[in-house]
């Protein structure tokens, strides 16, 4: 039989955010452990902007983390993409450049 239960709503008995910090690096740890390839720096940056930007008690975070995480792939990606165009038209230009310079030579 329950005779008591106590709450400890103003972090006076238990240092809720020292907790959560360990929490936040455990979790951090086991990502990097399982194959995460972000230096730990930046996802602990990212995990605090998202409980600034949502609150403490924010229950998605690492949900939201890995939507971040993907859209920073997809970016890169992106980026990565028009880069590599980039230097195929270039190097077409410079080839018609080059056939160009040839062909007025022979002239």
């Amino acid at each position: 039989m329950v005779r008591a239960i106590i709450f400890d709503l103003d972090n006076t008995l238990t240092d809720f955010m020292k907790m959560k910090a360990d929490a936040v690096n455990a979790a951090i740890d086991g990502m990097i452990d399982a194959g995460l390839k972000l230096p730990r720096d930046a996802v602990q940056a990212r995990i605090d902007a998202i409980y600034k930007e949502q609150g403490l008690e924010y229950q998605q975070v690492f949900v939201r983390l890995e939507a971040c995480a993907l859209q920073f792939r997809n970016d890169i990606r992106d980026e990565l993409a028009a880069f590599q165009l980039g230097l195929r038209e270039d190097t077409g230009r410079r080839r018609n450049d080059s056939n160009e310079g040839d062909q007025q030579s022979m002239m």
